[in-house]
């Protein structure tokens, strides 16, 4: 699950949800920024990252792998 924020670090509580099914990871993406905290909502840890790492390399609408 991914969610992408301006700049506020706080995740929304939907985000916060959705590591605690098994296997599913939370991304929060951030327009600002250069660091990678984790932030821990109860044992789930939801990284926030800022987007212009991320986003190029997602791959092209119809070559996904």
């Amino acid at each position: 699950m991914v969610e992408a924020k301006t700049a506020e670090r706080s995740p929304d509580r939907s985000l916060l949800k959705f590591p605690q099914l098994p296997g599913v990871p939370a991304v929060q993406l951030l327009d600002e920024g250069d660091t990678f905290p984790k932030l821990v909502s109860g044992t789930h840890p939801v990284l926030v990252a800022p987007a212009w790492t991320w986003l190029p390399r997602l791959p092209e609408p119809g070559r996904v792998p």
